[in-house]
């Protein structure tokens, strides 16, 4: 698949020394980077707490060689799409024709299957930098912590997003059992719920409702959520990303 899209887009692959050859049969080598040849990534690959942070790293670093390539031909990528080559792809025949269709307006956002796959715009993309450089500053080791809820952008999102999985008092919101009978709750609660939501200040005694629970330290997923629900991106389901991680995906590049 990803040598097929090579023939469509460019491919830009941040991986370890051990794919580094698989790397090299993919792409052109100004369009790789290999984490374990420079010595202060590597190290900051190592030190992370949870595994799950090291993709927004490689991320991180594949977007710093989109910007050389874009500088370097005087111009700019319309969209990028951050893949992994340890999902199964169940319907990837139209993949790029449909980001590219389902994002074309500004107010679209992104599509995806949660943080695993998704793309859309470059520049909400390029935002990702700086998650990634808030990750052990406002992420790590934040998952009791409340946010203040954008609502808005959660209606306008869909369940390919895990805001069902973000801290929701349920004070405001109750307990609903299904992300169906939840979204019901918010539209019922409109601009008032909205003001709430974003307002909220727990006590002592706050306890939230969540239908996703991630890694108590870093849930991956969860934190995805929390970035684009604070920058106002929508995030909505795209039939050519939808597939699942494989089971033996530590083998993969």
């Amino acid at each position: 698949m990803l040598q097929r899209l090579n023939k469509e887009a460019d491919l830009f692959i941040v991986t370890t020394a051990a794919y580094a050859d698989s790397a090299q049969r993919l792409t052109r080598s100004d369009q790789i980077l290999i984490v374990d040849q420079l010595p202060a990534e590597a190290q900051h690959d190592q030190r992370f707490p949870v595994g799950s942070m090291k993709q927004w790293h490689k991320l991180h670093l594949a977007l710093q060689l989109v910007q050389t390539a874009e500088q370097r031909r005087g111009r700019r990528y319309s969209h990028l799409l951050k893949l992994r080559s340890d999902y199964f792809y169940v319907h990837p025949q139209r993949l790029i024709k449909d980001v590219i269709q389902q994002t074309q307006q500004p107010e679209a956002g992104l599509v995806g299957a949660s943080d695993k796959v998704f793309g859309g715009p470059r520049d909400w993309m390029m935002l990702f930098q700086g998650f990634f450089q808030s990750l052990e500053g406002w992420f790590d080791d934040r998952e009791q912590h409340y946010w203040p809820i954008n609502l808005a952008q959660v209606l306008a999102s869909d369940e390919a997003l895990k805001w069902y999985g973000m801290n929701w008092p349920v004070e405001l919101i109750g307990q609903p059992e299904t992300t169906e009978a939840w979204r019901q709750v918010l539209l019922k609660g409109g601009d008032g719920l909205a003001t709430a939501l974003a307002q909220f200040k727990p006590g002592p005694n706050t306890t939230y409702h969540r239908l996703f629970q991630g890694h108590p330290r870093f849930a991956s997923e969860v934190s995805f959520a929390r970035f684009l629900n604070f920058n106002g991106i929508p995030f909505r389901d795209c039939r050519s990303l939808r597939g699942f991680l494989y089971s033996d995906r530590n083998t993969c590049l």
